[in-house]
């Protein structure tokens, strides 16, 4: 069932030669533009909206790919793949909006979303959107993302910079 719901995902937002650019022969995201086709598919999501747990999510704004986000996300995704443990908070104790500032992302709101078990990004993303929880973080007021992967260890960062909200 979860393949037949990646598959008419894949089919609904991509076609077939976006779909063979994204995912490799081995299943996992393309090195070449893996960011601005997860940046992409993660904007489509946003603007159509979902249902997130029942909870009917209207069109919001497209993220854009903040560097600093993505730095935050891949540190953590080493982490947590390290200690073979999802959490949002550093082996250190750290939690989400300390591991951004480290990075001199000064921050006015931000979320996390964190999973393990998935070989591609599809994947990841659509078990994101079937939590309620993730899904909100999806489809949150948020202006930037950064997505990282450590072998099976996914980490999207969101984010707005308080400077971005008067």
């Amino acid at each position: 069932m979860k393949k037949v719901l990646i598959s008419i995902f894949i089919l609904y937002t991509l076609n077939a030669t976006q779909a063979q650019k994204l995912v490799s022969n081995k299943g996992s995201i393309s090195p070449l533009n893996s960011q601005s086709e997860m940046l992409k598919l993660v904007n489509e999501v946003r603007k159509r909206g979902c249902n997130c747990g029942g909870v009917k999510m209207p069109p919001v704004a497209a993220l854009t790919w903040d560097e600093k986000l993505e730095k935050a996300a891949s540190m953590h995704a080493r982490d947590i793949y390290q200690r073979n443990e999802l959490s949002h908070a550093s082996r250190s104790g750290l939690p989400t909006y300390k591991r951004y500032e480290l990075q001199n992302y000064i921050w006015k709101s931000y979320a996390e979303n964190v999973a393990g078990g998935y070989d591609t990004f599809l994947e990841v993303l659509q078990a994101w959107l079937e939590s309620p929880g993730h899904c909100k973080n999806l489809m949150g007021n948020y202006q930037d993302l950064g997505i990282a992967r450590y072998q099976d260890f996914w980490v999207m960062d969101f984010g707005t910079k308080k400077s971005a909200l008067k």
